[in-house]
């Protein structure tokens, strides 16, 4: 696969979790997302990455 389409991406995500604000009507505050993929479930390296650029 020489690069990962739009239509390849929806085959692989399964459903996308997205957490609480810390704080209600902040645009800054800090908020979870997990995505579940089909087969494999959530990815920690990638949500450990996400982690690193939001700070």
């Amino acid at each position: 696969m020489p690069e990962l389409t739009s239509e390849l991406l929806r085959l692989f995500i399964e459903r996308i979790e997205a957490g609480e604000r810390g704080e209600r009507y902040s645009r800054t505050a800090e908020q979870e997302i997990a995505i579940r993929c089909r087969d494999i479930g959530v990815l920690k390296a990638f949500l450990e990455e996400t982690k690193k650029i939001a700070v």
